[in-house]
């Protein structure tokens, strides 16, 4: 959903956050990348380059936050993938 009727010839095409979704989950990612930010040149170059690409600083952020639910999510597919298959528990 577009979130500007201003959108036109040389202007950034931004949309709407959709507020849906786990917000713990949410709250986590800010706090890594926060702290990440802080501390940890792969992060540091991920927001840089997002801000030489003419993003605000929150868009920025939220780059990085992107990245960072690549790499959590992948890590959760890796770990479920190497654990042995369980059986259901009959009830």
């Amino acid at each position: 959903m577009p979130a500007s009727t201003a959108e036109g010839p040389g202007e950034p095409v931004r949309h709407r956050y959709n507020p849906g979704g786990n917000r713990r989950i949410n709250a986590v990612l800010h706090r890594m990348a926060v702290t990440q930010l802080r501390c940890e040149p792969r992060a540091q170059a991920i927001y840089e380059q997002a801000r030489l690409n003419h993003h605000t600083k929150k868009e920025a952020r939220r780059v990085l936050k992107r990245d960072l639910s690549d790499v959590v999510y992948r890590r959760m597919i890796r770990d479920q993938a190497s654990q042995p298959a369980q059986p259901l528990l009959a009830a």
